[in-house]
């Protein structure tokens, strides 16, 4: 289940610190991934190892809290069970989710094994399948929004990686389509939380789910997500009722 650890973040879950935990595989196939690599691992780190390593730092005092991100960790049915242990040694779990496995988010909820979770948002609904490269149940994507917008203020959050369409060229999500996307999940939203832009960076080929968005493929002005733009889309978020930052 585990591909890769991070054995220190401060930044990953908000005023907690500890290690962010990178599960294998991932059903989107979003061609501005910034893990692709993670839909290719052949050996998995040892989690009892990890786990006896986070205990030690817990124990220390020097771990207050996990990041779980991917990949996207709900497909995993090893999952609870990892959960169930880091909670027995007192640590808050922050959870990343694609939203696509609601009933596997409402379980670790209802058990108290989960006190943050960020999930993203791809782009307006008519255009999920062509963002994600993917076959989206959208019902599911509506139900974990409502799912995680029920939560305290302050225990969840929505963010998004400006995407790219290539119909009919290469481009990034323009601010119509911006702007549908969080009417969207604004009128699905319970309380109104974080919801943050990312922007995107432009990597190698190796490191890309679709070539067309590697460094080397596009053109310099689309290398990264110009901030000015993430700008524009933040004050759409504020005036929708979000709390907004741009990454």
């Amino acid at each position: 289940m585990i591909a890769r650890i991070i054995k220190e973040s401060s930044i990953d879950y908000p005023g907690k610190f500890g290690p962010l935990i990178f599960t294998a595989g991932c059903n989107f196939k979003c061609g501005f991934c910034h893990n692709a690599q993670l839909n290719n691992v052949d050996e998995f780190l040892d989690e009892d190892e990890i786990l006896e390593s986070i205990k030690v730092k817990v124990n220390s005092g020097w771990y207050n809290g996990v990041c779980i991100t991917g990949g996207e960790p709900t497909l995993h049915k090893g999952l609870k069970d990892f959960l169930i242990k880091l909670k027995k040694m007192g640590l808050s779990v922050k959870l990343d989710s694609n939203g696509t496995n609601p009933k596997v988010l409402k379980e670790l909820l209802e058990e108290g094994l989960v006190d943050y979770i960020a999930m993203d948002i791809k782009g307006p609904k008519e255009l999920y399948s062509e963002i994600t490269n993917s076959d989206v149940k959208i019902k599911d994507i509506e139900e974990s929004i409502k799912l995680i917008s029920s939560l305290p203020t302050g225990s969840f959050e929505f963010r998004t990686t400006i995407p790219f369409l290539f119909k009919p060229y290469t481009r990034i999500l323009n601010l119509k389509e911006a702007e549908e996307m969080i009417k969207w999940v604004s009128s699905l939203s319970l309380n109104k939380g974080k919801w943050n832009t990312q922007l995107f960076v432009a990597r190698h080929k190796e490191d890309m789910n679709d070539s067309r968005l590697c460094a080397q493929n596009l053109p310099k002005e689309l290398h990264k997500t110009p901030e000015s733009y993430a700008e524009k889309i933040k004050k759409i978020l504020e005036k929708n009722g979000f709390k907004s930052e741009v990454r």
